[in-house]
C-alpha cells in the first residue's frame, strides 16, 4: 500500500491504440465519469497510426501522450514511456490489452515505481503464444489485475485469488437513448429500404469475430426472407475483399453491406433490426452491450463473457460458436417473429441498465485504485 497525501493522485490509463475498438471506445466513455477531484488522469498509447479516439479524448480536457512505436524493435518508444513516467510521477498505471500491460510492469524498477493494474479483456488462450509467454512471467508484478468477466477471471494463469477483481465493462446507456430516433435517417444514408429487416454487427473485420460464419448464416436467411440485409460495421484489417468475395461465392453480394469503421455506431445501431456476433471468443463485447442497451434482440454465440450478460433465453438467443446452421435458424425465427424482437430487446436494455451502466463501472475501478492508495473520496489539493 502506498501512503495518502493530500494532492490529487495520478493515474496513467495505458493501452496500445487509440483505434476504435471495443477496449479503447470503453476509455472514451468512462471520461465523463470519473472522479477529478481525487485523480488527475492522462492517457498514453504505443502504435502512432491507431489515433481515431485522440481527439475525443483530448476533447475532454484530458492529456494523451503517443509513445511512437512503429514497430517493436523501436527501441526509442520504450524509452518514451519510461521517462514519460518517471517525470509525470505517476501514482498509478492502469494498463489495458497484453503488450501495454507487459511495458508498465517494466516501470517498477523506477525508483518511484506507480501502482500497477492490468485490465484483460480477452480470454488469455486467445493471445498470440509469444504475448502468453511474456506475460506470463510478469503478470504477478502488477498489484491488482482486472477481467472484465468472470470467464476471463477463470481464463488467467494461476493467480492469488485476492489480485484478481471482476469488474464488468460498462455503457452510458442514457448516452444510447439519445440516438432512438435516427432510425429513418439513417436507412436513408445508408439506402436501406423501410420495409427491409436488418441483421447488424459491431466488430473489426479480424477471423476470430467469425463475419464468414455470419455470411454463410445469413446467406441462408436471406434465401427464404429475401427482405432481409446484413450490415457489417468495423475496421477492415486487410479482409474486406476476402468477406465480399465469400458473399459474392454465396450470392448475397448484394444484402450484405460494409460501412467501414464509424465513430457513430450507437447512430447506426438505430437502423437494426436484430444484432448479431458470431465470434470464436469474446471478454465481454462492449458492442453487445451497446446494442442491448438500444434494445435490438441479439443472437450470439456462447464464448467469453456473453453467457453471463444474456444468462437466460429471456434476454437473447444463444448458439454454439462454429454451427452456422445454428446461428442461421436463431437469426430466422426472429426474423419472422417481430414480437420476440420486441419482448427481447426491452429485456436486453433493462438488463443493460441494472447492471452495465459505465458509471458503475467507472467507481468500482477508482474503488480500486483508492484501496491500493489509501485515498479518501474527494480527496484533492488543499
Amino acid at each position: 500500500m502506498i501512503t495518502s497525501h493530500t494532492h490529487k493522485r495520478r493515474v496513467l490509463w495505458l493501452i496500445k491504440g487509440l483505434g476504435l475498438g471495443g477496449a479503447e471506445k470503453l476509455l472514451v466513455g468512462a471520461l465523463p465519469h470519473v472522479d477529478r477531484k481525487t485523480f488527475d488522469y492522462e492517457v498514453g498509447y504505443l502504435l502512432p497510426w491507431k489515433d481515431a479516439l485522440v481527439p475525443s479524448i483530448q476533447a475532454e480536457g484530458i492529456p494523451v501522450t503517443c509513445y511512437g512505436l512503429d514497430g517493436l524493435h523501436r527501441l526509442n518508444a520504450y524509452w518514451n514511456l519510461w521517462r514519460h513516467v518517471r517525470r509525470g510521477r505517476f501514482d498509478v498505471i492502469h494498463a489495458h490489452l497484453p503488450l501495454a500491460s507487459f511495458l508498465a510492469r517494466c516501470c517498477r524498477r523506477l525508483r518511484r515505481p506507480p501502482v500497477i493494474i492490468y485490465t484483460a479483456h480477452g480470454l488469455w488462450a486467445r493471445q498470440h503464444p509469444l504475448t502468453r509467454f511474456v506475460n506470463r512471467g510478469t503478470i504477478r508484478l502488477n498489484h491488482q489485475t482486472i477481467a472484465v468477466s468472470d470467464q476471463v477471471a477463470r481464463s488467467l494463469p494461476s493467480l492469488p485469488t485476492r489480485s484478481v477483481t471482476t469488474i464488468d465493462n460498462g455503457i452510458d446507456v442514457s448516452a444510447m437513448s439519445a440516438w432512438s430516433d435516427q432510425r429513418d435517417a439513417v436507412r436513408q444514408e445508408l439506402g436501406i429500404p423501410a420495409a427491409t429487416t436488418v441483421i447488424g454487427n459491431v466488430a473489426n473485420l479480424s477471423p476470430i469475430k467469425r463475419h464468414d460464419l455470419l455470411i454463410e448464416a445469413f446467406s441462408a436467411v436471406h434465401a427464404r426472407q429475401p427482405h432481409t440485409r446484413l450490415l457489417l460495421i468495423g475496421q477492415y484489417r486487410d479482409r474486406l475483399e476476402e468477406l465480399e468475395n465469400h458473399a459474392r461465392r454465396l450470392g448475397v453480394e448484394h444484402a450484405v453491406q460494409f460501412t467501414g469503421p464509424r465513430d457513430d455506431v450507437p447512430r447506426l445501431l438505430s437502423a437494426m433490426d436484430i444484432f448479431c456476433l458470431s465470434s470464436d471468443s469474446e471478454g465481454l463485447p462492449v458492442s453487445l452491450l451497446e446494442a442491448m442497451s438500444a434494445k435490438l434482440p441479439v443472437v450470439a454465440t456462447q464464448v467469453g463473457g456473453i453467457p453471463g450478460v444474456i444468462d437466460s433465453p429471456e434476454l437473447g438467443l444463444l448458439v454454439p460458436p462454429d454451427n452456422p446452421d445454428q446461428l442461421q435458424a436463431a437469426v430466422e425465427m426472429l426474423v419472422t417473429d417481430p414480437s420476440l424482437r420486441r419482448q427481447l430487446g426491452q429485456a436486453g436494455h433493462d438488463r443493460v441498465l441494472a447492471r452495465y451502466d459505465i458509471s458503475r463501472m467507472v467507481g468500482r475501478v477508482e474503488e480500486l485504485y483508492r484501496n491500493l492508495l489509501e485515498v479518501s473520496p474527494g480527496e484533492s489539493d488543499r
